[in-house]
């Protein structure tokens, strides 16, 4: 009954000793999130102030497949304290990515955002771009084709109640057109910053090789 009794007290002892292990634990966890977000929060007041952060929003386009602003705010978001320090001393607060020479680590960061935002932004999309191409095909081929009335070719008009199953009720084929259209170039877009991002990976990958052993390099400052 004594040996019963003391494994039993070690058991409770044990059970009590990792559940405080666990509070702690707990509490530290508490504590980091709570160090994370006051950071975050301190860096996004920042970049307010020095106006990268307002009303106005950011656009890519093939022509511009990420802007230096929108790139900026990924960049300082991901930086180390004494990274941030650095930055905040710069007289020109807009980091540009093809004359500066960026910290490996922080552009990984960055492309690693990327890669999520495009993965988010599809995925919001009901259809995929090749389900568009075939639907924008199929338009194209019904808005071209005559309709003959009598003995003249004439084009189709609004109200012709024809089978046409890819097309939603009560909606125009013209209207139609232009929804796809956008759809379908947004898509690519997004196709290319995706790829754009894979290949400063790989870029990043050859370099990391390359330079084996040597000195990291210096963050921007």
């Amino acid at each position: 009954e004594v040996c019963e009794r003391n494994a039993c007290e070690a058991q409770d002892d044990d059970g009590q000793e990792h559940q405080e292990e666990a509070e702690e634990e707990e509490e530290e966890d508490e504590e980091g999130s709570t160090a994370l977000n006051g950071a975050v929060c301190a860096r996004l007041s920042f970049l307010q102030e020095v106006g990268l952060i307002g009303d106005h929003t950011f656009s890519i386009s093939s022509v511009d497949l990420l802007p230096d602003g929108l790139a900026t705010i990924v960049l300082v978001l991901s930086m180390a304290r004494r990274e941030f320090a650095g930055y905040r001393s710069r007289s020109d607060h807009v980091i540009d990515l093809a004359s500066e020479d960026v910290d490996a680590d922080l552009l990984q960061c960055l492309y690693t955002v990327l890669l999520r935002l495009v993965t988010a932004l599809e995925q919001k999309f009901k259809t995929s771009l090749e389900e568009d191409l075939q639907l924008l095909a199929s338009l194209h081929e019904y808005l071209e084709e005559p309709v003959v009335m009598g003995t003249t070719p004439k084009r189709r008009r609004d109200g012709d109640e024809l089978a046409t199953p890819f097309l939603p009720p009560g909606v125009r084929p013209e209207n139609l057109h232009n929804v796809l259209l956008l759809r379908v170039g947004q898509k690519r877009v997004l196709q290319e910053l995706r790829r754009h991002c894979e290949e400063c990976f790989l870029s990043g990958d050859e370099d990391e090789g390359e330079e084996e052993g040597g000195a990291a390099r210096d963050v921007t400052a």
